[in-house]
């Protein structure tokens, strides 16, 4: 009786060291499987913050290249605008250096032409003045052209030859030579206004007195307005 205890013993502790082992290894299965899950977990979100960061960065550097694009583009618009101011001088500049080139040619030719002598012979032979004029001033103008004499200017001392001069200036009609007298600006272009109606009125055979820039038709005053003569 007592043996057969001691065997049913040894049958149920071999039974429990069995069944002791089998848990064991499910256990340790268990905690693989757990430790293997939570790798898992820890390595989907690494990957998962590297992403974001990646695609955070991404978005900067996006932003950086249009920052990057426009400030390119303000700065070519701005380095073409500073080329155009560039031609803009040079042109200037040449025309500049054309007209003092032409003034300086003028200079030379007026040293080695004196007006004054040539201007008072004209007079003499060409309109009949026999008295000595006094010049402020005799120069020509303009520039030159090949078989085109430019034409000559005078400032009178006094007003009483000057009015001799545009007195006689009728004995040149029919000839390449003429007398004009010279006005600032503003008063030559209403001149130019007034020219057409002076010819038409002469043509009409109406007594017509131009002064400076007033017409007179008939001891009338013609008046210019919007470039019309009324």
């Amino acid at each position: 009786m007592i043996r057969e205890l001691i065997q049913s013993g040894k049958h149920l502790k071999t039974i429990a060291t069995d069944d002791f082992r089998k848990i064991r290894i499910k256990t340790e299965a268990n905690i693989t499987k757990t430790v293997v899950v939570r790798t898992s977990v820890y390595f989907l979100l690494d990957v998962t913050s590297r992403v974001t960061q990646q695609e955070a960065a991404s978005q900067g550097t996006g932003n950086l290249s249009e920052e990057i694009k426009s400030k390119t583009d303000t700065l070519a618009s701005e380095i073409e605008h500073v080329q155009m101011e560039r031609i803009d001088f040079e042109n200037k500049q040449e025309n500049m250096k054309e007209k003092i080139d032409t003034l300086e040619k003028e200079k030379r030719e007026h040293k080695d032409e004196d007006c004054g002598d040539k201007l008072r012979p004209f007079l003499y032979h060409e309109m009949g003045i026999q008295q000595r004029l006094e010049f402020g001033n005799v120069h020509r103008f303009g520039k030159s052209y090949r078989d085109k004499p430019r034409p000559i200017i005078a400032r009178f001392l006094y007003f009483s030859e000057l009015a001799m001069v545009k007195h006689a200036g009728k004995t040149l009609n029919g000839t390449h030579y003429g007398v004009n007298q010279q006005f600032p600006v503003e008063i030559e272009e209403k001149r130019r206004k007034l020219y057409p109606i002076m010819k038409a009125e002469r043509r009409n055979r109406s007594k017509v007195v131009l002064i400076r820039d007033k017409l007179y038709v008939n001891d009338e005053l013609v008046s210019v307005a919007n470039d019309k003569a009324s």
